[in-house]
């Protein structure tokens, strides 16, 4: 039997075309999209409805889910780049000149919930230009590969 689940990358697509039929609508925004305005509406949004939000791990995952595909689709849309997943994570590259930059809007998303301000997907939506006009301005690290697992010390083999 055939499970008919749908690509990660098709998951990301499905959400943020989820996000923009959810929001659009009840956003006030004549063009909300993948842009500056529609960013900035959700960064409201977190702050407006963080209770509810952060309320349990679920609705974090949800909400991260949801709001880090848009953010993503977003980059993608006005500055270029593609979902790229391996070790584990879904990030965007985005090549620009000689540099290769890597993103994760999914945990800046998340970061955005779980720490607030700090975390402001429209400085953070703006600063990408900046990023990749000026690669010495210090991007997201990529995600750290994970350690090769080790054997139990009493296991001989």
């Amino acid at each position: 039997m055939e499970c008919n689940r749908m690509s990660t990358l098709a998951q990301i697509k499905a959400n943020a075309q989820y996000v923009q039929q959810q929001f659009g609508p009840k956003s006030g925004l004549d063009n909300f999209g993948y842009n500056a305005p529609s960013i900035a509406y959700l960064d409201g949004f977190l702050t407006r409805q963080n209770q509810l939000v952060a309320c349990n791990p679920q609705s974090i995952a949800k909400f991260t889910s949801l709001i880090g595909a848009f953010v993503g689709e977003a980059i993608i849309a006005t500055y270029g780049g593609e979902w790229q997943e391996g070790d584990g994570a879904v990030r965007l590259r985005l090549a620009y000149g000689d540099h290769v930059h890597f993103l994760n809007p999914f945990q800046k998303v998340n970061n955005r919930i779980l720490a607030g301000q700090e975390h402001n997907l429209e400085s953070y939506f703006s600063m990408i230009r900046e990023i990749l006009e000026n690669p010495e301005v210090p991007e997201e690290p990529a995600p750290p590969t994970p350690p090769v697992a080790k054997k139990p010390w009493w296991k001989v083999f």
